[in-house]
């Protein structure tokens, strides 16, 4: 499992791993999330606000990640999604005060 790039300093639990797959489980508690990517001039930030939890899944074969935004605990409540490549990049998951900062640097 590659999650040697990713950063994540709010709790969280491992909810499936599988040996292809793991899915960590990032309870938020319905804050607002701020997505950033440094590697992207032009995108200052795009806002999701009353997030339940993230659900991150990595790829044993890659270094692919996806993040799925959630409205409740289960995935078919997911609202937003993203697949991303950490070959050249970190994924930080961080808690400010009174919001979630998703950061890619």
């Amino acid at each position: 499992m590659n999650l040697n790039n990713c950063f994540i300093s709010l709790p969280y639990r491992i909810i499936r791993d599988d040996g292809t797959d793991i899915d960590l489980y990032i309870p938020i508690d319905m804050l607002t999330v701020d997505f950033r990517d440094s590697n992207i001039e032009y995108l200052n930030r795009i806002q999701f606000p009353l997030v339940k939890a993230i659900l991150l899944r990595a790829s044993t074969k890659s270094m692919d990640v996806t993040l799925h935004f959630l409205r409740d605990i289960d995935l078919l409540s997911s609202f937003a999604n993203m697949d991303i490549t950490l070959k050249e990049t970190h994924l930080y998951i961080d808690k400010k005060s009174g919001y979630i900062i998703v950061e890619l640097k």
